[in-house]
């Protein structure tokens, strides 16, 4: 059975007049979306006023889901519910989560319960039962930096936490190919390396069914977890891990064997996806770089001058045995974005290439450099010298669009935009417009 929820709607900015006066929510709503109407307002009207005061909106911190307002059907009667994260003065510190169901054109507050921590990481959906009904999962942080997933079920109007353990990271995807959804949960951090915990649903709950153990030498953090879909139609976990011993941060592929009913490490190489996913940035955290839900692993290729924010990358997906490289481009560690560069840009290795600062133009440098910036320069030996356009990328103050020709808006890190140059007869290379529109579709923030 597919797959029966409705997704969050954008939460909106607390702000509610009352009497003479108008009360101001806190700095955290203030920070978020405008306030927006329909059923969110409606919700956030009921709650308080089943508390009587105003309740201070929590929003995760990060995930998928971005609002402390979440619609579904909850208990599985075909109605749509409401649950809503939040803090109130008279209640303490922990976060709090209320359940409202619709009662004529209004909400009710049916139940509500104190969370595991003072603010929300992340929250999820799963449906575990085929009759319908949808389980709520929360992440909790602690101020500590302690992390605690809860998973609740609500039915016959009563509100139960039904599971609770510390986390690093969680994933929710049918990855046992049961038709209903899974759980994956990432232990915190450890000396004694990550332990994965495979939960599957039997009779509506999570049963936990194994545990596997990465050992420390790979990983003792977990940076990020991601559901992939493989080209093959299999469904893979990829896991981010940095290894407390080298600092080196690496990827694996987590595969359910059918056979043996078990999760495992994918590799058909031995270690060559470890291996050759080293690298230390934070940043390169695996991706849907293409958007087709396959995961692609970031890879460093050739040569990184030592404490240097720029590289070539290339993203890879290891479920195409035909062509697993998808993207391949530049990487700013500075600034925190990825340029995928036009064309078979990775067909031309083995390569020389450089990074230069902006000015630097062959053997030749300029006396002043005006702020800086990045160009990229590749050759390839082909008995002759062959150059591939050159290529200036600069982030620079936002400002009102330039006038000049050749001036070519990619995008905005924060309060900065970027723009590329080309640098050469691009003709007698390419198409300039096929060339300038690949260069915006491939500028990515990280």
């Amino acid at each position: 059975m597919g797959i029966r929820h409705w997704m969050l709607a954008v939460a909106g900015v607390c702000i509610l007049a009352t009497g003479c006066g108008t009360e101001v929510a806190g700095v955290e709503e203030l920070l978020r979306a405008p306030q927006q109407q329909g059923p969110q307002t409606e919700v956030q009207r009921a709650l308080r006023s089943y508390l009587g005061e105003l309740p201070q909106l929590k929003y995760p911190s990060q995930g998928s889901v971005s609002s402390p307002f979440l619609f579904g059907d909850w208990d599985g009667d075909g109605q749509m519910d409401a649950a809503v994260l939040f803090t109130s003065p008279s209640k303490g510190q922990n976060v709090r989560l209320a359940i409202l169901e619709q009662q004529g054109e209004g909400w009710t507050v049916t139940q509500e319960r104190e969370g595991l921590a003072t603010n929300v990481d992340s929250v999820g959906m799963a449906a575990l039962h085929a009759e319908g009904g949808t389980q709520l999962l929360v992440g909790y942080s602690a101020p500590s930096g302690e992390k605690y997933l809860a998973v609740y079920l609500y039915h016959d109007d009563r509100l139960s936490e039904v599971m609770e353990r510390p986390y690093s990271q969680y994933e929710v995807q049918d990855i046992t190919g049961s038709g209903m959804q899974d759980l994956i949960v990432i232990g915190p951090q450890s000396q004694e390396g990550l332990e994965v915990q495979l939960l599957t649903s039997v009779e509506g709950k999570f049963v936990q069914a194994q545990t596997l153990q990465i050992p420390p030498e790979r990983f003792s953090v977990c940076e990020a977890l991601s559901a992939s879909r493989g080209l093959d139609g299999i469904s893979y976990l990829v896991l981010d891990g940095r290894s407390q011993t080298s600092g080196s941060l690496s990827s694996l592929m987590l595969q359910y064997n059918q056979t043996t009913q078990q999760l495992e490490v994918f590799d058909p190489w031995g270690n060559f996806i470890f291996e050759r996913s080293q690298r230390f940035s934070s940043l390169l955290l695996s991706r849907d770089i293409d958007g087709n839900h396959s995961v692609e692993i970031p890879c460093i290729i050739g040569p990184t001058e030592q404490g240097s924010s720029w590289m070539f990358v290339v993203w890879e997906d290891y479920t195409d045995p035909i062509q697993s490289e998808k993207s391949f481009g530049v990487v700013d560690l500075e600034y925190g974005y990825y340029l995928a560069l036009p064309g078979e840009s990775s067909d031309y290795l083995p390569y020389e290439a450089e990074f230069f600062y902006a000015g630097y133009v062959g053997d030749d440098t300029v006396d002043e450099v005006i702020g800086w910036g990045l160009s990229v320069q590749f050759t390839v030996d082909t008995g002759e010298q062959v150059w591939l356009p050159f290529l200036e990328v600069h982030v620079e103050p936002m400002q009102p669009l330039s006038e000049e020709d050749d001036t070519i808006r990619l995008g905005y890190i924060g309060m900065k935009q970027v723009e590329a140059y080309v640098v050469g007869d691009l003709a007698q290379w390419t198409d300039y417009e096929w060339f300038v529109e690949e260069l915006r579709k491939g500028f990515l923030p990280l």
